[in-house]
This record gives C-alpha cells, sequence and structure tokens, in this order.
C-alpha cells in the first residue's frame, strides 16, 4: 500500500454560496410585504397653523397693524378721534406637483400592490416639500415665501464670546432671546421646529455641577418633548451646512405662534392615473400628484428665528 502522509490533496464541497456548486438549487425569497421608506417628518401642520379654502385662485386676508389709541379726557372736552391701521395678507395658489412613471407591469404582477405603495410615497413627498416651503420658500420660482424670508419676523444670531459673525454653539440664553423677541411683539410661542442637530447641542449643555440642563432633573428621566414649556418639532429639512461668515455648519431654529401661520388651499392634493398618449405607447401608467396652495404670516413679529446655530 501506499502511504499518502503528506500528500497534496484539493478539498471539494457543495455549497449554495456558489451557483455552480450548488447554489442555483437553493431559491431566492423575497417578502411581499413593502415597507415604506423613512423620511422626513412633516413639522409646521403638526403646530395647528390657521388654514382658509381658497375657491379662487388668489385669497386677500385683513390685517391689522394698528389699533385705536385711548385717551384721557376732561369733563365736557372733545374726545380726539383714531383709527384703526389695516393691511392686507395675499394668498395666491402655487403649485406643487409630483410624477411618477409606471410599468403596467409592475402594477398587475406586484404584491403588494405598487401603485398604492407609490400613492402614498407620493403623497409623503407633497407634504415634506410643502413642508421644506412653509420654513424656507424663497417667494421666487413658483415658491410660497416661507417662515424665515418674511420680512418682518424676530431674529437673534448665536454668538461666541459675543462675536457673532460665524455663528456660534447656541445656549439657553439665546433661546430665552428668541422668546422675547416674540413676546415683544405681543405674541405667545406655541412651537419650536430645529434640526435634530439643534436639539441634540441643548441636551448637551451641563450646569456647573455637571448636571444635564435639558433634561433634570435626572437623565434617568423621559427627555421633554418641549423647550420652556413649549413643543419642540425635528425635521431634517432644515439644513445644517449653512454658510455664516467663515462657518460652513450653520442651521437655525424657528419659534412662533403658529396660529398667525396661514394656509391657504384650493382643494387637497389631487391624485390623478393615465395610460393614453407616451404612456400608452409605453405601456406604462403615469400617476400624478397637484396640490395648489401658498402661505403667509399673518403677524410676522411673533415668530422669530435663531440662526448661525453651529454644535
Amino acid at each position: 500500500l501506499k502511504d499518502w502522509a503528506g500528500a497534496e490533496y484539493e478539498k471539494k464541497a457543495m455549497s449554495e454560496g456558489t451557483g455552480s456548486a450548488g447554489g442555483f438549487l437553493v431559491p431566492e425569497q423575497y417578502l411581499g410585504d413593502l415597507r415604506e421608506r423613512i423620511m422626513a417628518k412633516s413639522v409646521v401642520r403638526r403646530l395647528s397653523p390657521t388654514t382658509y379654502p381658497m375657491s379662487t385662485d388668489t385669497l386677500n386676508i385683513p390685517t391689522q397693524t394698528g389699533g385705536a389709541t385711548g385717551y384721557w379726557v376732561g369733563e365736557n372736552a372733545d374726545i380726539t378721534a383714531s383709527d384703526a391701521t389695516l393691511g392686507q395678507l395675499q394668498l395666491i395658489a402655487k403649485k406643487l406637483a409630483a410624477l411618477i412613471k409606471m410599468s403596467n407591469e409592475l402594477i398587475t404582477d406586484s404584491t403588494p400592490s405598487a401603485e398604492m405603495a407609490v400613492r402614498r410615497d407620493t403623497a409623503n413627498v407633497i407634504a415634506i416639500t410643502e413642508d421644506l416651503a412653509f420654513l424656507q420658500g424663497s417667494g421666487t420660482s413658483n415658491q410660497p415665501t416661507g417662515i424665515i424670508n418674511t420680512s418682518g419676523i424676530g431674529e437673534v444670531l448665536c454668538a461666541t464670546s459675543g462675536v457673532t459673525t460665524n455663528g456660534g454653539t447656541p445656549t439657553f440664553d439665546d433661546i430665552m432671546d428668541t422668546l422675547y423677541a416674540i413676546e415683544a411683539a405681543n405674541g405667545v410661542a406655541s412651537g419650536w421646529i430645529m434640526n435634530p442637530r439643534t436639539k441634540n447641542t441643548l441636551r448637551k449643555i451641563k450646569d456647573s455641577q455637571g448636571n444635564y440642563i435639558y433634561n433634570l432633573p435626572s437623565p434617568a428621566v423621559k427627555e421633554p418633548p418641549t423647550l420652556m414649556g413649549i413643543p419642540v418639532l425635528l425635521t431634517t429639512q432644515i439644513p445644517i451646512n449653512l454658510t455664516v461668515g467663515s462657518s460652513t455648519n450653520c442651521s437655525y431654529a424657528v419659534c412662533g405662534q403658529f396660529d398667525e401661520f396661514i394656509i391657504g388651499e384650493k382643494g387637497g392634493v389631487e391624485f390623478a392615473m393615465d395610460s393614453s398618449g407616451a404612456a400608452f405607447t409605453a405601456y406604462q401608467t403615469w400617476i400624478r400628484a397637484i396640490e395648489r396652495i401658498d402661505c403667509g404670516l399673518r403677524t410676522p413679529g411673533v415668530f422669530a428665528k435663531l440662526t448661525g446655530v453651529r454644535p
């Protein structure tokens, strides 16, 4: 008999990791449940703004910018007359739309219905797109004018050692100054909106004893959903890469009396499906969502932005 000790040999074994070695015999599994993607949250509507239906494309809302004046009057003396000063907030419906093209094979063969999943996703996209415009719409290129771009709102600049040129890390003094800007305009703040990074910066502020201020009495207690007793909503749509001076990592936070945020809607979100024309020749179905909407601040002074916010 030959001695095979120490001889080289090749190990062979079938495995599912290689198709030709057995993997082709193992079927792949596809879950039939489609989980919707995680997206930024829509926040402005959650703070109960005032919404008006629009019967035409233009909605004029009267505002009062000044009021009567009271006088102390002596006996038999004439009362000095005074007038209220009126203004007008004009909303003009602007069109927000999304269009998805789907093959008819996907619609008819998919489980669950791809069409319904796309409808839900499109509705979410419309919601967060309008939300971003509510916050920072430019007022140009068919966009509404958002809160931070509205003339007359208050502004507090974060500072480092008293210098605001390049922004700074927010402190609770900055938070209080932002609230004061609203209160000085006779407003009552009803909500904060900020990027999660900003809230995380605030939650790490400690007192002289090393205790977290935001989450007193102890870190074991669930974090409050408020800041100075006012609801805080978070959205990653607020950027954290804004340029302030030489800083390129700045953000902003918004606070205000949100019943003075006005939304004008001409109908709701309209969905339509079409398989004609170009869609017909490609054997496709096009799903379209359209919303006509505008927004504005009836009293800009009861809103304030904290800007130059760095981590």
